[in-house]
């Protein structure tokens, strides 16, 4: 997955947590979600700091 297709996942992660929350705020998927999305946030922050090293 490159990078623009990473930050398109981010993108539409962030929706689903959103629509989620919205629907019921104790859905233990938005915390499923929401943790998902960390990952995906954590590996764009690994490529970004990886990128600037070289």
């Amino acid at each position: 997955m490159d990078e623009r297709e990473l930050e398109a996942q981010i993108d539409q992660m962030r929706q689903t947590m959103q629509k989620l929350y919205l629907e019921d705020p104790h859905n233990p998927q938005v915390l499923e979600v929401s943790q998902s999305l960390d990952d995906l946030l954590n590996e764009l922050t690994r490529r970004s700091i990886t990128n600037k090293k070289k």
